[in-house]
C-alpha cells in the first residue's frame, strides 16, 4: 500500500507540471526538489560540522580561515598531474620531493592504507578512472623519520577526448549481441571557461538523421555480411547553460542488426555512412574485447564479499520493448538461454571461474510490481566464489567482456568513502579551499568577514519546509525581523546554491555513527583535510563543521535556528563566493532544535575521551536546546507533528547514554511507535523513526526497556525483508528505503546506494542475506545497471561528469570525485521542459518518456532531478553504507551482544 508521503510527493510532481510553462532557460533543479521533499513530507538531511580553525576552544564566533588560501607551508613538496596519452586510462605524476626526501607514496587514497614506501621518482603513472581525479603523495627521509604533510594534485581523465575531437570523429565498436554491432560515436566537448566568458564548444556537430543511413559491415575472411536493421539512439551529454538557447552535445550508439553472429577470432570493418565517422577494424576476441552488454559493479569488492554479480542485458532503444505499453513485446536482442561466461584474471589472463548466466524473471506484477522497469531481458553472473585479490573481467563467451573489476580490501568500498568524504568538505562553507589540501583554488564564501550578513526572519525551518521555493523567498523577506545574526557562518553547500539548512545535521549523525560502530577502520582515518593530524577523526572534524553553524546561532535560551537560506538562486554565472543575495537565519522551533540537541549530544559522547572539556561544551549546548524544546508546544499539522515527535524521541535517546534519567526513556516510549509494536516500514531516508530506533538500542541496556528493544529489533527486521522482497522483483537489484516510493529525485537508482534499512537489519539480526542484499544495491549505484553508469562522479569507467555544481558550471572549480548525483528520474508527469529544450532539440531516440526507468538518466546540469544532490540525501547516506561495507570489525552496543557478524 503507498503511504500517504508517497502519494504526496505524486501529487507534488503533477502540481509542479502546472507552473512549468516553457520557460526559456529550465528551472534550477533544487526548485522541485525542496517542493518535492516538502510535499513528502521528507526531512532529511544531515551535514557535517565544523571544528573552528583558529582555537578549538576560543570564541566560537572567531575566523574560520583567511579569505584566499594562503600558500602552501615551505618544504611539503608539490604534485603536477597530467592525463595519460594513448589506450592507458591514467595520470603520470611528476614529483617535487621536499628536499632531503628518500622515500614517497604516491597514491589516490588520501589516507595511504596499504600503499607502500618506495624510493623517491621524479615521476610515476598511475591507473585512474574517468573524470577529475586526485592523486596525493607524502615523503621522508628515512624508514625511521615521520612522513611530511600530504600534499596534493589533481588533473581531469577523459580517455575519449582525443578520438571524440578527431575530424572526422572516432568511434569505437563492440558487440552489443551475438549478431548485433555496437557502433559508439562521441564527437564534442564543452570546456568551462568562468570568469563569464562563454564556454568553449569543441568537435563536430553530427546530424542523427544521417546516422540512420546505409552502414555497411565487411569480414576481412571474405563471408558476406547483410545489415539488416539499424537502430539510433541519441543522448544528450552536456549542455553549456551560458548560450541561449542552452548548447546540447549528444553522443550516439547505432546499433547494426546482422544476418549471423560475428565469430571468435573475426575482423570486420564497418563503414558509416557519407563518412561522417571513422571506423577503425574490430576484431572480436571472447576474452578481452570489451562489450557494453556486460554491465559490473566498477569500483570493485571485497575479496571474499557475498553477492559479487555481473549481468548480462542489451537494449538497443527499440528492439523488444513496446514504448506505448511499457511491457516488453518479444525476446529483444537474442543471447542463448544459458549463457556462458568466464572469470579472466586482467594481469596473468589464467581463467580463473566459469559459469552460466541466470536469467532474472520478475513475477507477473513485473519489477517493484510497476511493470518493466528495464526494458529487456537480464542475466546474472555469479563470480561470488572467485575470492583471491586481483583485478579481473567478467567475459561473456558470445559477446565479450566487462571492464576491471577490483577485488582489494583497501581500493573498493573503503576507496570510496574516502572520495566522497572529500567530496563532502568540498561542499564547505566558510572557508578558502587550496593546497595542500585541495588540488584547486576556492576563495572563502560567505563569511561575515567578506561582507555577508545574515539577518534573522520570523520564519522557521518547519514553517518552509511546506512551502515551494518561492514562497520562502517571499516569506523570508517579508517576515525579516532585521537583526544580525552572529555567527551564522560554516556548515556545507548542497548542489545548485548555498543555502545550509538544520536537515544537513542527518550527515554528522550517520559520521558519527559510522565511527562508532567501527572505530578500527575509522578512528585513523586521515583525509588530507584542515584538521587531519589531530586527536580528533576526521569524519567527526567534517561533521562538526556543520555542528558548530548551528552552535554559534544558538540563543542564550537554548533555541536552534533552522538554518541559513539566501533571499533567490544564485544568478548565472555568479560563483558562491561572489554571490551578493540577502541572507537570512531561520527563526527557532522546537524541530530544529531536537536535531541539533541529539547530534550535539553524540558529538559530547565521541569526544569524552578524546577532549573532556569540548565534549562538555557540547553536551551543555544539546542539553540547552533540549529543554528548550521541550517548552515548546506542539507544531500545527500532522506532518510537522509527527516529525517532530520523531527528532525528539531521537534526541531523548541519546541523552540515555549521556545520564541516566528515566524521564529520557518516558518520553521515547510515550513518542514512539515502538512500545506498542513492531514499526513495518521504517523509511530510513527520512531519518526518523529510522534514526530514533537506532539511538535507543545505543543507550546501556539497563536504562532501556527490553520489550521496546525487542521491537525495535523486529522492526529492522522486518522493515528490512520487506525492501529486500522488494528489491528481489527487480532485475538489477537496485535499492530503495520504502517498497512504493516514487522513483524519481534520487529515490531510486543512483549516486545513493539505498541499503541503511538493510544494513541495520543485518547488523542487528547477522542475517547475512541482508548484507548480500545490500551489496548488490551499492552495485548497481556504481556500474551494474544497463546504462554501464556509476552514478558519483570520479568512479568508474563512466561516472557522471556534468553534475548541478553551480561553482563548476561557473568554472573554473574541477568537478571532483566523490559527488553522489540523483540518478534515473521518471521524466512524465511534470517535465515537459527537459523534452522540449533538450531532448527534441537533439533528436534524442528513444525521448526520455518512451525509456525504461533504467534508462531515464541524461548527466545534464540543468536537470537537477537527475544531476543534483543534497548532503543528506546524497553524502552521508553514501558514506555509512559504503563504510558499513568497508569497515574491518563493527562495534555493535551492548543491546545486541547476541549477534555475531561475519565480514
Amino acid at each position: 500500500m503507498t503511504d500517504d508521503r508517497t502519494e504526496n510527493v505524486i501529487s507534488a510532481q503533477n502540481d509542479e507540471a502546472h507552473h512549468e510553462s516553457s520557460p526559456p532557460v529550465p528551472p534550477r533543479g533544487r526548485s522541485k526538489l525542496r517542493t518535492l521533499l516538502l510535499a513528502v513530507g521528507i526531512v532529511m538531511a544531515l551535514i557535517l560540522g565544523g571544528l573552528w580553525l583558529n582555537n578549538r576552544n576560543s570564541d566560537l564566533r572567531g575566523q574560520p580561515s583567511p579569505a584566499t588560501t594562503p600558500p602552501p607551508p615551505p618544504g611539503l613538496g608539490a604534485l603536477e598531474v597530467t592525463p595519460l596519452d594513448g589506450e592507458t586510462r591514467g595520470v603520470r605524476v611528476d614529483v617535487k620531493a621536499p628536499s632531503g626526501s628518500a622515500e614517497m607514496q604516491v597514491s589516490q587514497d588520501p589516507t595511504f592504507e596499504a600503499v607502500q614506501w618506495v624510493p623517491l621518482e621524479p615521476s610515476v603513472e598511475l591507473a585512474t578512472f574517468e573524470g577529475y581525479q586526485e592523486v596525493f603523495a607524502r615523503f621522508r627521509s628515512s624508514s625511521s623519520a615521520t612522513p611530511t604533510q600530504p600534499v596534493v594534485g589533481g588533473a581531469l581523465v577523459d580517455s575519449n577526448r582525443s578520438a571524440a575531437l578527431q575530424d572526422p570523429p572516432v568511434a569505437t565498436v563492440a558487440l552489443m549481441g551475438p549478431s548485433v554491432v555496437a557502433v559508439s560515436i562521441d564527437s564534442q566537448r564543452i570546456d568551462r571557461v568562468g570568469g563569464g566568458e562563454p564556454d568553449q564548444i569543441l568537435g563536430t556537430v553530427l546530424d542523427p538523421e544521417k546516422l540512420e543511413g546505409d552502414w555497411s559491415v565487411v569480414s576481412t575472411d571474405g563471408r558476406e555480411i547483410t545489415v539488416t536493421k539499424v537502430v539510433r539512439s541519441t543522448r544528450p551529454n552536456n549542455v553549456s547553460p551560458i548560450a541561449d538557447p542552452p548548447v546540447v552535445t549528444s553522443s550516439h550508439v547505432i546499433a547494426l542488426h546482422l544476418d549471423g553472429p560475428v565469430t571468435a577470432g573475426e575482423t570486420i570493418q564497418v563503414t558509416a555512412p557519407d563518412a561522417t565517422v571513422a571506423v577503425e577494424p574490430f576484431t572480436f576476441e571472447p576474452a578481452s574485447s570489451r562489450s557494453p552488454s556486460v554491465h559490473v559493479n566498477q569500483l570493485g569488492y571485497r575479496p571474499t564479499d557475498p553477492n559479487k554479480i555481473g549481468f548480462l542485458s542489451a537494449f538497443d532503444g527499440e528492439t523488444g520493448f513496446d514504448s506505448t505499453t511499457g511491457k516488453l513485446d518479444g525476446p529483444g536482442i537474442e543471447f542463448p538461454d544459458q549463457p556462458a561466461f568466464s572469470v579472466i584474471d586482467v594481469d596473468t589472463s589464467a581463467v580463473l571461474y566459469q559459469g552460466s548466466g541466470v536469467l532474472r524473471e520478475p513475477d507477473e506484477n513485473g519489477e517493484l510490481a510497476r511493470g518493466e522497469l528495464t526494458g529487456s531481458r537480464v542475466w546474472a553472473l555469479d563470480f561470488s566464489t572467485v575470492t583471491a585479490p586481483g583485478r579481473v573481467r567478467i567475459c561473456v563467451e558470445v559477446v565479450g567482456c566487462s571492464g576491471v573489476v577490483t577485488l582489494s580490501e583497501t581500493a573498493t568500498w573503503r576507496q570510496a568513502v574516502a572520495m566522497i568524504s572529500r567530496s563532502l568538505h568540498y561542499q564547505r562553507s566558510g572557508i578558502a579551499l587550496g593546497e595542500p589540501q585541495a588540488s584547486f583554488s576556492r576563495p572563502r564564501a560567505d563569511h561575515a568577514e567578506d561582507e555577508t550578513v545574515v539577518r534573522e526572519t520570523a520564519l522557521t525551518q518547519l514553517e518552509a519546509s511546506t512551502m515551494a521555493d518561492d514562497e520562502v523567498f517571499d516569506a523570508l523577506k517579508r517576515k525579516k525581523v532585521g537583526d544580525v545574526v552572529e555567527g551564522a557562518w560554516g556548515g556545507h553547500f548542497d548542489a545548485g546554491d548555498w543555502d545550509r539548512r538544520i536537515q544537513h545535521l542527518y550527515v554528522a549523525r550517520d559520521l558519527f555513527d559510522l565511527v562508532q560502530l567501527a572505530p578500527g577502520t575509522y578512528g585513523q582515518f586521515d583525509l588530507n583535510i584542515d584538521e587531519s593530524g589531530d586527536s580528533v577523526p576526521d569524519l567527526v572534524d567534517e561533521a562538526l563543521w556543520s555542528v558548530d553553524l548551528y552552535r554559534r546561532m544558538q540563543r542564550s535560551d537554548g533555541a536552534i535556528r533552522g538554518g541559513v537560506e539566501a533571499s533567490g538562486f544564485p544568478a548565472m554565472g555568479v560563483s558562491s563566493w561572489e554571490e551578493d543575495l540577502e541572507h537570512y537565519a531561520f527563526a527557532p522551533d522546537s524541530w530544529s532544535s531536537y536535531i541539533y540537541a541529539s547530534v550535539a549530544a553524540e558529538a559530547s559522547l565521541i569526544l569524552r575521551e578524546i577532549d573532556p572539556e569540548r565534549a562538555q561544551q557540547y553536551e551543555d549546548s544539546a542539553r540547552s536546546a533540549l529543554l528548550w524544546a521541550d517548552k515548546q508546544p506542539e507544531p500545527s499539522g500532522e506532518e510537522a507533528r509527527n516529525s517532530t515527535a520523531a527528532q525528539r524521541s531521537t534526541a531523548h535517546a541519546v541523552f540515555l547514554r549521556i545520564e541516566n534519567d528515566p524521564a529520557h526513556g518516558r518520553v521515547f516510549e510515550e513518542q514512539g511507535p515502538f512500545t506498542s509494536g513492531v514499526k513495518l516500514e521504517l523509511e530510513c531516508h527520512l531519518n526518523e523513526w529510522c534514526d530514533a530506533g537506532w539511538a535507543y538500542l545505543r543507550a546501556p541496556v539497563d536504562r532501556t526497556n527490553p520489550a521496546v528493544r525487542a521491537n525495535i529489533i523486529e522492526s529492522y527486521r522486518a522493515s528490512g525483508a520487506s525492501l529486500q522482497n522488494a528489491i528481489r522483483t527487480t532485475k538489477f537489484g537496485f535499492g530503495l528505503e520504502h517498497p512504493s516510493i516514487p522513483l524519481i529525485w534520487g529515490f531510486g537508482i543512483g549516486g545513493t546506494p539505498h541499503a541503511m534499512g538493510l544494513l541495520r537489519a543485518y547488523l542487528v539480526t547477522g542475517d547475512r542475506s541482508f548484507l548480500e542484499t545490500s551489496i548488490g544495491v551499492a552495485s548497481t549505484s556504481l556500474g551494474a545497471n544497463p546504462l554501464n553508469q556509476s552514478y558519483i562522479t570520479g568512479i568508474g569507467d563512466n561516472p557522471p561528469k556534468n553534475p548541478r555544481i553551480v561553482d563548476t558550471l561557473d568554472g573554473p572549480i574541477p568537478v571532483v570525485s566523490g559527488t553522489p548525483v540523483y540518478g534515473a528520474h521518471l521524466l512524465e508527469p511534470g517535465t515537459d521542459w527537459v523534452r522540449q529544450y533538450f531532448l527534441e532539440p537533439q533528436q534524442t531516440k528513444p525521448l526520455g518518456a518512451s525509456l525504461p526507468y533504467l534508462y531515464s538518466y541524461f548527466d545534464l546540469p540543468n536537470v537537477g532531478a537527475m544531476s543534483e544532490f543534497t548532503i543528506q540525501q546524497s553524502h552521508g547516506p553514501s558514506i555509512w553504507v559504503f563504510g558499513i561495507l568497508a569497515a574491518s570489525g563493527i562495534e555493535l552496543p551492548a543491546s545486541l551482544d547476541s549477534v555475531a557478524l561475519e565480514r
